[in-house]
This record gives C-alpha cells, structure tokens and sequence, in this order.
C-alpha cells in the first residue's frame, strides 16, 4: 500500500510546512495530537482549529473521511489555526485612575 501524506500550513506562515504520512485509522483528534507533539510550535490539541477545504474539521471524524475524495497524487493541505494564548499576549496596561469629578 501507498503511503499517504498530507500537508500542514500554519495560517499565520511563521512555520514552515509539515509533511505528515497519516494513519488511516487517525481521527481528527488524533492528528491534533499528533501535530502538538511534532509540528514546531507545538500547538495545544485545545487550541487548534484544522481546516480542509474550507471546512472546520471535527474531532470525531475519520482523517480518511475528509480526505477520501482527493487525487493520489498530490499531498492535500490542511490549514493549522491556533487560538492565541490571551495570558501571553494581553497587553499588560495599568488601571487608570478614576477622575474625581469638580465640586
């Protein structure tokens, strides 16, 4: 049997692309394990949304499901968006004084 590779592209494009031979049996929860493990920033499986073909992908479904349609000879790409993480990235603003209203 052929292996059966599909690409992952941050859709921020501050990685590079992974090439991931996939597993048959993988669910869409699995390659999110997957890819927390072994793409370079390490995505948390929580945060990651997958999106193929202008699709969300569900956690429940069958990698093959989603691509069972596609050519054998090409790689398909699956867009990897990950929801920041607020606790880094909020700004770090001091509270603003009430002003004190004229009398």
């Amino acid at each position: 049997m052929d292996k059966k590779f599909v690409v992952v592209r941050c859709a921020t494009q501050n990685y590079a692309d992974l090439k991931v031979e996939w597993n048959l049996e993988w669910t869409i929860l699995d390659f999110k394990r997957y890819l927390s493990q072994n793409h370079a920033s390490k995505p948390d499986i929580e945060k990651q949304r997958l999106i193929f073909a202008g699709q969300l992908m569900k956690n429940e479904i069958l990698l093959q499901d989603y691509l069972k349609k596609m050519s054998e000879n090409f790689s398909p790409i699956i867009h990897l968006v990950c929801a920041p993480d607020l606790s880094r990235s909020a700004p770090n603003n001091p509270t603003t004084p009430t002003p004190k209203p004229h009398l």
